[in-house]
């Protein structure tokens, strides 16, 4: 238990032990990022969808877009020492040229977070919203 520090709580008359994380071994978050790089795609290509042509169309759906869940609540819980949010990886690529976000739903759900709306609560989305991201 070299990596951790364990420390003992006094809780309702009795000890509780916490074991919280202590610094990172070196080499792990370039390993993590790796290991993520390589085994984020999990999708079945069957129209052959990926990679994305260059100028493609993109409409992002989902809260999770400006609210990034890494892991669970509680003991599932992650210590990152940071995350990024899928969208900002494609708002580079757009200002790169390469790709074409609907910028409409990147603002609604950011709006939408900016007023309370997290992981679990999907925001609805106007039939009109969902019309133009359809025609974009």
């Amino acid at each position: 238990m070299n990596r951790f520090i364990k420390t003992m709580f006094i809780l309702a008359g009795g000890l509780l032990p916490i074991i919280a994380m202590a610094e990172p071994a070196e080499g792990n978050p370039a390993f993590a990022r790796l290991a993520g790089h390589e085994g984020t795609v999990l999708l079945k290509n069957n129209h052959q969808t990926l990679p994305l042509a260059h100028g493609a169309k993109i409409a992002l759906f989902g809260i999770n877009q400006v609210d990034y869940v890494k892991g669970g609540g509680g003991s599932g819980d992650v210590n990152v020492p940071y995350t990024r949010h899928f969208v900002y990886g494609l708002l580079e690529k757009e200002k790169e040229g390469k790709i074409d976000l609907y910028n409409e739903l990147t603002d609604f759900y950011q709006t939408a977070y900016n007023n309370g709306s997290r992981n679990a609560h999907e925001p609805e989305i106007s039939n009109h919203l969902m019309t133009e991201a359809k025609r974009f």
